[in-house]
């Protein structure tokens, strides 16, 4: 499945997941979207067939471009789920 839009920085993890990942696939942002906060995340992700797992941390403390390649190896993990 390609990726719905190109992910350009750590900020769009989130967005770029909930519109990319398959249907069997789900990220919850914890709090909840309409919280906002400049620097912290916490998203939960729930694969089929496996255990949920928790992504958390601040947004200045992060290396740039870490999030990234993160996003990019949980779609390519939904990608390969899919093909089996």
């Amino acid at each position: 499945m390609p990726a719905a839009f190109p992910i350009n920085s750590d900020e769009e993890f989130y967005p770029f997941l909930k519109a990319s990942l398959p249907t069997r696939w789900r990220i919850e942002a914890n709090p909840p979207t309409g919280y906002f906060s400049e620097s912290h995340f916490n998203y939960t992700l729930f694969p089929p067939d496996a255990l949920s797992e928790e992504i958390s941390g601040s947004f200045q403390e992060v290396a740039p471009g870490v999030l990234i390649a993160r996003a990019q190896q949980i779609l390519n993990r939904a990608d390969s789920s899919i093909s089996r």
